[in-house]
């Protein structure tokens, strides 16, 4: 008897010492499967989520409720608990097992730093957050010296829509490429992610986007096999993941987070009616 209560004075022991989990290790275990047929259900307070059919292209919506916007880099983000969404960036120029910024296509800020990337002719927009929290969708070949005063967060992309515009030249323009493509969008001063439910051409995507009418500026997130992995919050604040096996080469992640930095906004308030938006089932 004596010795079985040192065995269990150990184990107990042993379980008070565990190391907590990270919210990466947490979100692969998750015993949770994400159809996105139905993924609309677990919208949330932390992330509103619409199955949104356009046409025959189904778009999906995710609305992130967030005061803070950063960069994160290599082939894994640095989640903590401000996360609430969070998705690849600019494109990845090699595949690369190891960081560095030149690797990152497009110049990028982070944290307030500039960091001089790979450049690309088709990053013809550029995406600005501000650390007053403000943003900024910019023509890269209009961009000025003033633009990046009190640049908190920033990166380069395939500019898609500009003032509701199409834009050229498009990125997969010659229409082989097929994906589950995805942008970052302007809606009414509202920031989404919005990607397409099904592998479609590029091409088929920008009309999706123009087609909902809801959109007045969109810039490309790099997306397609391995890099379509992305986490969002639920509403029992666990950080689920979508696809989330690690790939070593990843550079750059777009995170969308809340935390105590800025006072905090009511941003369900100021947004547009999801009511009035038909969602799939």
């Amino acid at each position: 008897m004596k010795q079985l209560l040192t065995i269990i004075s150990i184990l107990l022991l042993a379980s008070c010492h565990t190391t907590p989990k990270t919210e990466q290790e947490i979100a692969k275990s998750l015993p949770l499967e994400i159809n996105l047929n139905n993924i609309d259900k677990y919208s949330n307070n932390n992330v509103r989520i619409i199955n949104h059919p356009v046409t025959d292209t189904n778009l999906i919506i995710y609305s992130p409720a967030f005061n803070d916007i950063k960069l994160s880099f290599g082939n894994n983000p640095e989640l903590d608990d401000s996360t609430v969404f969070c998705c690849a960036a600019a494109f990845t120029h090699s595949l690369m097992t190891t960081f560095d910024h030149s690797n990152v296509e497009g110049l990028h800020y982070s944290n307030g730093v500039r960091y001089e990337g790979y450049k690309n002719r088709i990053n013809t927009g550029t995406f600005l957050f501000y650390d007053n929290g403000n943003y900024r969708f910019v023509k890269t070949n209009a961009l000025s010296k003033n633009d990046f005063n009190n640049v908190q967060t920033a990166f380069q992309q395939n500019l898609i829509l500009y003032n509701k515009e199409v834009q050229y030249p498009q990125a997969f323009s010659n229409g082989k490429v097929k994906a589950r493509f995805r942008a970052l969008c302007e809606w009414d001063g509202l920031l989404v992610v919005v990607e397409c439910k099904h592998a479609i051409s590029y091409s088929e995507f920008v009309d999706a986007l123009v087609n909902s009418v809801y959109f007045n500026n969109a810039i490309y997130l790099d997306n397609g096999g391995s890099w379509d992995t992305y986490w969002f919050r639920m509403a029992d604040q666990r950080l689920a993941s979508f696809n989330g096996n690690d790939h070593p080469y990843n550079s750059n992640w777009l995170m969308f987070r809340r935390d105590n930095k800025y006072s905090y906004r009511e941003v369900f308030i100021i947004r547009p009616n999801f009511n009035s938006i038909t969602t799939g089932n």
